[in-house]
């Protein structure tokens, strides 16, 4: 996976599903799928990551740009040069 990926945005995603798992004990079936620009097989550089994370007792991500909440947030990210 490409260095990058764990940005401050995905470390969010992540620590708001620790908070629920810690606070009420809900129990999840996460998965998370890189994005790239294109289908092709060299294209290995993601441009973001997918999260989908149902929980067993109701949890659903709360959008930071409004909107409703959804068991699905996709986290756009762009690769700093090194």
């Amino acid at each position: 996976m490409h260095r990058f990926t764990r940005s401050p945005v995905v470390r969010g995603v992540e620590e708001e599903v620790r908070a629920v798992v810690d606070k009420r004990g809900e129990t999840f079936g996460c998965s998370v799928t890189p994005v790239y620009r294109t289908d092709d097989p060299t294209d290995v550089v993601p441009i973001g990551l997918t999260f989908e994370a149902p929980g067993d007792k109701g949890f659903s991500f709360t959008p930071h740009e409004g909107g409703s909440n959804t068991n699905i947030v996709t986290v756009p990210y762009v690769a700093k040069r090194v």
